[in-house]
Formats: structure tokens, sequence, C-alpha cells
């Protein structure tokens, strides 16, 4: 695999073509079009989902995930109907590693820990490289509204966890209302999510999918200064809106 340094964000220019078709809805801003190619280059999925949030599209990761053995029911109407075919021991929030990465520390807040940012970022683009490969990579873009007021979080997040991608549907409005948002112009935050289970490795050997596919090594990083986080090896739906 290749060694990359550098993690795709918005906030950059792009540079260079996807080397995996994205066939995107249109019409896109290229700084969506630029970020989803970048993560793409980065991950190497063997395909790009644009999720429009309909009840077709979730019915189908729904007979997906019934099929794979993740939901154990299937019970097609909600996501928190199905019960789990395990504990969500493999994809639990992985506390003791949630970082905010400040140039300060001091702007840490008092419950997170603190990593400096180049060099998060330079351990995320280590674990990141290939992570997708025999995967599909859903971009999954969401409008969720605050508990607290009447504002709310406009965003788009990469996953290949398809139980992620019903979780965001259940909690947020999930879909091309909120793409037309960001089409607009509206400021939307960037965030990636990998299980961290490819089923191809560098060499194309391929291996079986599980039901609960995750890693032992778990990571949550938010970035304050550009406001992008990532979130590497966690299975569970209720890190979504956390990367």
């Amino acid at each position: 695999m290749s060694v990359h340094t550098v993690l795709p964000t918005p906030r950059r220019v792009y540079i260079g073509p996807s080397t995996v078709p994205l066939n995107p809805p249109e019409p896109l801003p290229a700084a969506v079009r630029g970020w989803v190619a970048e993560v793409a280059n980065l991950t190497r999925p063997d395909a790009v989902h644009w999720c429009d949030g309909s009840m077709a599209e979730r019915d189908q990761l729904y007979a997906g995930l019934a099929t794979s053995g993740t939901f154990a029911g299937a019970n097609r109407r909600r996501a928190h109907s199905h019960p789990l075919s395990q504990d969500a021991h493999g994809g639990a929030s992985p506390g003791s590693r949630i970082y905010s990465c400040t140039e300060d520390p001091a702007d840490a807040g008092p419950a997170e820990l603190w990593a400096e940012p180049a060099t998060m970022r330079s351990t995320l683009a280590r674990l990141f490289d290939g992570c997708m490969r025999g995967r599909t990579m859903y971009v999954v873009p969401f409008l969720v509204p605050s508990p607290l007021d009447d504002s709310s979080e406009l965003g788009i997040e990469l996953t290949d966890s398809g139980y992620v991608v019903v979780s965001l549907a259940a909690m947020a409005r999930m879909g091309r209302y909120a793409m037309d948002l960001i089409c607009a112009g509206e400021y939307w935050a960037p965030s990636v999510h990998s299980v961290g289970y490819p089923l191809v490795d560098g060499a194309g050997s391929r291996r079986p999918d599980v039901p609960w596919p995750c890693n032992e090594e778990k990571w949550i990083a938010q970035f304050p200064d550009s406001d992008d986080i990532w979130s590497y090896g966690t299975g569970f739906g209720a890190t979504a809106l956390v990367g």
C-alpha cells in the first residue's frame, strides 16, 4: 500500500481525478465532488453510492443488513426495530480514543483528549489507506436539528457501513434534501467513518464479510480548525454523527 500523509478535506484545493467511478448526482459543488474523489482515492472502495434518503434505498439497505446477519429481525419499517445479530462490543464508542486535535492543548474540551493535529492526521492517513477495499463507500448528506435551539447541523458523512447509513436516516433528515441545501451554498461539515475491515487486501486477496465488522484499533478524531471528523474501527451507528 502507498503511504498517505494528508487527509482529504474540502477546505483545501482538490488535485487529481478519482480512481473509483463516482457517478455523482448533478448538479454538485466542485468542493463536494473533489473531496469525495480524494477520500475514495485514499480508502479505495469498490463503488461509491450517493444516498438519496428514499424508502426504496432504505429498504434495500435493511434487506442487505438482514441477509448479512447484522439485523437478526426482518422489520423493514425502522432501523431500531432490528435486534442486532450480536451485542455491540465491536462497535462501542471508544471513549478513551476520542481526541480533539487543536494546535493549542488548552483549546481541547475538559472531557476530551488532546492530540497534535499533524501527528493525528498522519496516524489516520495510514489507517484509512485502503481501508474500504471490497466495500461500498456511501455518501450520506444529512441535516440534524439541534435539541437545544432552532439551529441544525448540515454535513456529509462518508462511510463503508450500511448500518451507519440507516442509523443516520433514523436520527436525521438524510439524502436529497440535505444535498440540495449544500448545493445552494449552505455551510456543511465533513466527516469520514470506516469499520476498518476491508474485504480485499493490498495483494488482491478477498476475505468474507462478518455480521459486525470492525477493527480492534479504534479512533475518533475531531479537527475543530478545519471542522472535519474522522472515525476508524467502530461499527456502531451511534458514532455516525461524531464520525
